[in-house]
């Protein structure tokens, strides 16, 4: 393949072994021609580099983790490059990535399944969609009130974590989904919240703080979920009212399990609970769309220049003019 290129543009028989060798069946005649035609319009430097340089080059420890959603889409047939490379080697740096295969397709999955690609992308990008902020807020965040630190931050709360750690199971992320159903009864059982409350007690980054009566903040967690579960025989096969029934009698004090260092007592766990609602609540307020819903704009009171802009106006009613709304400012 280096050789095609020797003189500078790639020869038609070339070509066409190139997109013969990508396709699962030969593509029909005019897409093939383009293909082929593409392929011998190829820049030779960027082919040659690829090749010689950039194939060789192993960027995965400064790539590390990416937090950007990522669809990752491989055809069946692609050797080289199909589902199991995609997941060795291109899925582990994305924490919310998803992967999918396309039937009938090697590595030229835009000329042999257009439909399939589309159909994939506009899937994709509703999830994008309702994940996006609201016009005014998007606007502030991306101003210059707001430091590059803050906005990366806040940023990365917008998409989900990956469900599934060393500490967690898929029971676990539907157990707390169950409870913040039952703490924020308008979020329902938000399974993204719940990965968020979970991923915070696994980092250790949680208020800075614990009872004197409970373990560390992962072990509280684990035992207190494991008694939830024992004492309810279910909690999330519960009916809502249920639900809400045993919640009280846990913040009452009157749920838990005695000398087993497996679970909680119930003084442990009332005071659990009393932890559970502080962290879902935190985590909640931390998510930029909260913060758009309700309108706090806390966050951007300084960028990084080296002045900071603060508020010059603080009394109730009477907001400055880059918080109010871009049609009350004409914008």
């Amino acid at each position: 393949m280096i050789g095609w290129f020797a003189d500078g543009q790639a020869s038609r028989e070339n070509a066409e072994t190139f997109v013969d060798a990508n396709s699962a069946e030969t593509l029909p005649e005019a897409l093939r021609a383009q293909a082929i035609d593409d392929v011998r319009r190829s820049n030779r430097e960027a082919w040659l580099g690829w090749l010689e340089r950039g194939s060789r080059e192993d960027w995965a420890a400064a790539v590390g983790q990416l937090a950007l959603p990522a669809l990752i889409i491989a055809g069946t047939e692609d050797g080289d490059l199909g589902e199991d490379a995609q997941r060795r080697l291109n899925l582990p740096h994305y924490a919310n990535a998803r992967m999918r295969v396309v039937q009938g397709a090697a590595h030229l999955i835009p000329y042999e399944q257009p439909r399939a690609l589309a159909a994939l992308i506009r899937e994709h990008a509703a999830l994008a969609t309702a994940a996006a902020l609201p016009e005014d807020f998007a606007r502030l965040l991306d101003s210059d009130r707001v430091s590059g630190g803050t906005r990366a931050a806040m940023l990365d709360r917008i998409y989900p974590m990956p469900v599934g750690t060393a500490l967690w199971d898929d029971a676990d992320h539907a157990t707390v989904a169950a409870l913040v159903a039952r703490i924020l009864p308008d979020c329902g059982a938000d399974r993204a919240l719940a990965g968020r409350i979970l991923d915070s007690v696994a980092q250790g980054v949680g208020d800075g703080w614990r009872f004197a009566e409970l373990p560390d903040d992962r072990a509280a967690w684990s035992r207190g979920l494991a008694t939830l579960d024992t004492a309810t025989g279910g909690f999330v096969a519960l009916a809502d009212p249920d639900q809400d029934g045993w919640l009280d009698r846990i913040a009452g004090g009157t749920v838990g399990i005695e000398e087993d260092a497996t679970r909680l007592s119930p003084v442990q766990m009332r005071l659990w609970f009393e932890d559970v609602r502080a962290e879902t609540v935190r985590i909640w307020m931390a998510q930029p769309a909260t913060m758009a819903a309700i309108g706090y704009d806390g966050f951007a009171v300084g960028g990084d220049g080296p002045r900071k802009q603060g508020y010059t106006r603080t009394g109730a009613d009477d907001p400055e003019a880059w918080q109010r709304p871009s049609q009350e400012r004409g914008a």
